[in-house]
């Protein structure tokens, strides 16, 4: 192999070996989050990105990526800040006025969507989140799909108690 090609082969492998590094990196060690891991991929475009802050509003502002009807983040505590990892595999169902069911789960990062293509959500719904046998339900019949906007670490001026977090909390 000639030296020209062999430079080319290593900057190629080396490309590779930077993109790869990036993609597994989304995450940093966060001691104030209780999972201990912090968003750190910025508007990445990845279903994980952001937890805590308002996906349906940023996705509509943006004009980037899947709208949503419905989103938010699941936590583990009432008061967690914005980009911990919150938690996974938690399925949260929303009932619209009419009775219709959308059902998420969380990815790893703890994040729900429901995306524009389930169909609209009659307004106002209930929502329940449910983990281990257990669930935990909204209070009162609501109208925005913002979840995030609403459920901050303060709990944002709706009364919302804080995060959205897991029953048994």
């Amino acid at each position: 192999m000639s030296l020209p090609h062999l430079s080319a082969l290593v900057l190629a492998v080396l490309a590779l070996g930077a993109c790869a590094s990036e993609e597994e990196n989304q995450t940093t060690a966060a001691p104030e989050c209780s999972a201990k891991l912090k968003w750190a991929g910025g508007n990445s475009g990845n279903p994980m990105m952001n937890p805590g802050m308002d996906c349906v509003a940023c996705h509509k502002k943006e004009g980037e990526g899947p709208l949503f009807v419905a989103a938010g983040t699941v936590f583990g505590k009432f008061d967690e800040v914005d980009l911990c990892e919150g938690k996974s595999g938690i399925t949260v169902e929303i009932t619209d006025k009419t009775g219709k069911v959308f059902s998420a789960t969380t990815n790893e990062a703890g994040n729900f969507f429901v995306n524009a293509s389930a169909g609209s959500i009659a307004m106002p719904y209930t929502a329940k989140v449910k983990a281990g046998g257990k669930e935990r339900a909204m209070v009162s019949p609501q109208s925005n799909g913002s979840c995030n906007s609403c459920h901050t670490k303060t709990g944002g001026a709706t009364g919302a108690p804080g995060r959205i977090v897991i029953p048994g909390v």
